[in-house]
């Protein structure tokens, strides 16, 4: 049962891989989580003045 249980894991694991890989909905938030992650990057590299 062990085995039958972790091969269900991994191929849930591949299905929610493929889903995020395949989601145009999911990879417009990655992209705009990416942008506002750079930007504060940049906010906190500037110098204080």
């Amino acid at each position: 049962m062990f085995f039958s249980l972790k091969g269900n894991a991994q191929e849930l694991e591949t299905l929610i891989n493929e889903a995020l890989t395949n989601n145009a909905e999911i990879q417009k938030f990655e992209s705009q989580y990416q942008i506002a992650t750079e930007k504060v990057n940049e906010v906190n590299t500037l110098p204080n003045a």
